[in-house]
C-alpha cells in the first residue's frame, strides 16, 4: 500500500509561508547578528592587544620623559624663542665664551650675513673649534639648549696635526 501525504490548500500554504518566514528571519536576522558579533569580537581583541602594548610601553615612556626632564633641567632648556636683531652683534662673542667654557679653542665664530639679504627670519652661523671630542659633545648639547637655535645644518670633524678640528653650521631664529 502506498500512502501519500497530502496537505490541504490552506494549511499547506500557511506552513509554506511559515517556512519562508523562518528562512527569511534566519537569513536577515541571525546571520548579520552573527557577523556583527564576530566583528565586535575582532575589535575587542585588537583593543586588548593595544592595551597590553601600552601597558608594556608605559614604563618606557615614563623613563624617557624623566630623561628629557632631567636633560632640560641640566642644560636649562627654555621655550623656543627668536633672537632679537640687537643681539646679533653679540653672537660671535657669545659663542666664543660658550666654547671657552667647555674647554675648546675657537678659530671661526661668524654669522653669515648673506642669509639676512632676503629678509629671512633665520641666520646661519659658522663655528670652527679645536679641542677634544668630549668637549665638542658638551658644546653641541649647550648649543641645542639655546632657545633661538632652529637646527644644525652641518657638523664636520677633521683630524689635523694639532688635534681635531670641528666645524658646525647651524641656524638661529630671528625676530
Amino acid at each position: 500500500m502506498k500512502k501519500s501525504f497530502n496537505i490541504s490548500g490552506a494549511i499547506g500554504s500557511t506552513v509554506l509561508i511559515a517556512l519562508v518566514l523562518l528562512v527569511a528571519l534566519f537569513t536577515l536576522g541571525i546571520i548579520p547578528m552573527y557577523l556583527s558579533n564576530q566583528s565586535a569580537t575582532r575589535t575587542l581583541e585588537e583593543l586588548r592587544f593595544e592595551r597590553d602594548k601600552y601597558k608594556v610601553m608605559l614604563p618606557v615612556y615614563k623613563r624617557l620623559t624623566d630623561v628629557i626632564h632631567t636633560f632640560d633641567q641640566k642644560y636649562h632648556i627654555q621655550q623656543r624663542s627668536a633672537l632679537s636683531t640687537q643681539d646679533i652683534s653679540m653672537i660671535s662673542k657669545t659663542f666664543i665664551e660658550l666654547a671657552e667654557n667647555t674647554g675648546m679653542a675657537v678659530s671661526i665664530a661668524a654669522p653669515d650675513p648673506r642669509t639676512l639679504e632676503n629678509q629671512s627670519k633665520m641666520l646661519a652661523v659658522d663655528l670652527e673649534l679645536l679641542g677634544e671630542l668630549n668637549d665638542f659633545r658638551e658644546i653641541l648639547l649647550r648649543l641645542a639648549a639655546l632657545p633661538y637655535l632652529v637646527k644644525f645644518e652641518k657638523v664636520r670633524i677633521t683630524q689635523t696635526s694639532s688635534g681635531k678640528k670641528y666645524f658646525i653650521k647651524f641656524w638661529l631664529a630671528l625676530k
